[in-house]
């Protein structure tokens, strides 16, 4: 990935996306310069809507593994990293492991939660940012996949991230409503 392009996002940004997105603990920095891609989106009612998503593949001849991380930006520059429940599923070649599936929560559930675990307005959100992580190798395959992506979710000009996520409440009011109205 170009320097200078991940240099012009961390002024644009901030220098929490160095570390903002390690699976390493929070003193070690990320290289974000490893990254495959990175890029920035307007912030919708599809996103609050999203499910992270997770999987793991693993055997004797090597692993596949996917995942989503989202992290949430707040105007003081607190961030937090990882903040929604991932759904997913886990399965491997070995024997006696069996498969297994869980659930995660949509982005907009995961603001809820955090608004009443954590000191926080809505109103404070000024980014979400989602990693999608994709490694795929395998012994006897000719192609292997290493992708690590960034994309940083803001509301556009003239929106708020508040107003985004009343919009989504909004909209699941009227669908429960439509469902009762029979």
């Amino acid at each position: 990935m170009q320097r200078l392009r991940i240099d012009a996002f961390i002024r644009e940004f901030g220098e929490w996306l160095r570390s903002a997105f390690s699976s390493e603990p929070e003193s070690k920095a990320y290289d974000i310069y490893a990254l495959t891609a990175i890029s920035v989106k307007r912030a919708d009612e599809a996103l609050l809507a999203m499910i992270p998503q997770e999987s793991y593949h693993t055997g004797a001849m090597g692993e596949t593994i996917y995942f989503q991380q989202v992290t949430i930006l707040l105007g003081s520059g607190d961030w937090w990293r990882d903040c929604v429940k991932r759904a997913g599923e886990s399965r491997s070649n070995y024997d006696h492991i069996t498969p297994s599936r869980w659930e995660g929560e949509t982005i907009a559930e995961a603001v809820v939660r955090l608004g009443g675990e954590k000191d926080f307005s809505v109103d404070d959100i000024q980014v979400i940012a989602i990693r999608t992580r994709t490694f795929d190798s395998w012994s006897g395959d000719d192609h292997s996949t290493d992708e690590d992506n960034i994309v940083l979710y803001k509301a556009p000009k003239g929106d708020t991230v508040r107003a985004i996520v009343e919009r989504f409440k909004n909209a699941e009011a009227r669908k429960v409503k439509a469902e009762c109205d029979f």
